[in-house]
């Protein structure tokens, strides 16, 4: 892949999988709208408050991920380096390059507390499935849906029901692994399983596990407070979980691909 290869990929792609590192040292992970530089920087834009500009501006390490969409495309980009706030001549040039590629941006500007976010890249690679898996490979492609079951009540199911009438979801898209097209990409589907995963939570885990959903990350992104989301959550938990660990279900699956035989 030549430089002018890569930027190109990375222009390609208008949302990126970026991650950064919580008080606590655990990984925390959201999809943001981004813009690519010359030199590769990578810019976007976020309100102060959320966890992602929290996180960064305590710690800049920031890693971000870029896959395609396209069916049958095993391509990745990892991206890891160092976020900054540019400001002066540095964050106007970096704000009209995001404003070429989003200009619904100019409205978000009106935002209180909106921030730019750059990151400069220490190491990069570019991967392509069919060429780095070695023969009798297997890439795996495994999900996971939300947890929102109980074995015995539905209540849990109705709570998240409600859950995300009051913080809506993104808009975002069904990936059903048995309907990507392989062989144009040198691959094959080798099988696949559906499956139920179920996990012992506590009303705290819980809490934890729901303020991490992409949901909350918007909610927050357009100013809802995180401690108000956190109160309503557990308000409405607690008559469910109480002081006891439930057992939460989770729909999953998990698919192999292999490389095709010459």
């Amino acid at each position: 892949m030549t430089r002018a290869g890569l930027l190109q990929f990375l222009r390609g792609r208008r949302y990126a999988v970026q991650s950064s590192v919580s008080p606590d040292g655990a990984p925390q992970a959201a999809v943001v709208g981004i813009a690519v530089s010359e030199q590769f920087e990578i810019v976007f834009d976020t309100i102060d408050t959320t966890r992602k500009a929290r996180n960064l501006r305590r710690d800049g390490r920031i890693a971000l991920v870029f896959g395609s969409l396209e069916p049958g495309s095993g391509e990745t980009v990892q991206y890891e380096g160092i976020a900054d706030r540019p400001t002066g001549s540095e964050l106007q040039r970096l704000i009209e390059l995001y404003l070429s590629v989003f200009p619904d941006g100019r409205e978000r500007q009106k935002w209180p507390g909106l921030t730019y976010v750059r990151a400069t890249a220490s190491w990069l690679r570019y991967s392509e499935a069919a060429r780095v898996l070695a023969p009798g490979g297997v890439l795996a492609i495994y999900d996971f849906s939300a947890a929102r079951r109980l074995p015995d009540s539905d209540a849990l199911d109705e709570w998240y029901a409600s859950f995300e009438l009051r913080y809506p979801s993104p808009p975002g898209y069904h990936l059903d692994p048995r309907g990507l097209a392989y062989a144009p990409s040198g691959l094959w589907l080798e099988a696949y399983e559906e499956m139920e995963v179920a996990v012992g939570m506590t009303l705290s885990s819980y809490l934890r596990y729901a303020m991490t959903e992409t949901n909350v990350e918007l909610a927050i992104s357009r100013g809802v407070p995180e401690p108000e989301i956190v109160a309503w959550c557990r308000r409405t938990l607690e008559g469910i979980f109480g002081d006891d660990s439930r057992e939460v279900i989770c729909d999953a699956y998990v698919a192999c691909v292999k490389r095709a035989t010459p």
